[in-house]
């Protein structure tokens, strides 16, 4: 899911439960909800980060003729 599907899914989540009070069940219900989705919109980015930093890493390698290093990645 995308970071644009990930904010879209919690605001309808939000709009279909407005009127929900806070400290009732069904809100925390929501609440939880919507803190899952952003637990793993980070996760997806810190992912992305990973992959980012692993393929400059790889780019400098390769530059540098470290292929030693580059082959125990």
């Amino acid at each position: 899911m995308s970071k644009s599907e990930t904010i879209f899914k919690a605001m309808i989540l939000l709009n279909e439960h407005a009127t929900l009070l806070p400290g009732t069940y069904e809100y925390q219900a929501l609440s939880d909800q919507i803190s899952l989705l952003i637990d793993e919109l980070g996760q997806k980015k810190a992912l992305e980060q990973v992959r980012r930093d692993k393929a400059l890493l790889l780019q400098w390698l390769d530059k540098h003729r470290h292929w030693n290093a580059v082959e125990q990645i």
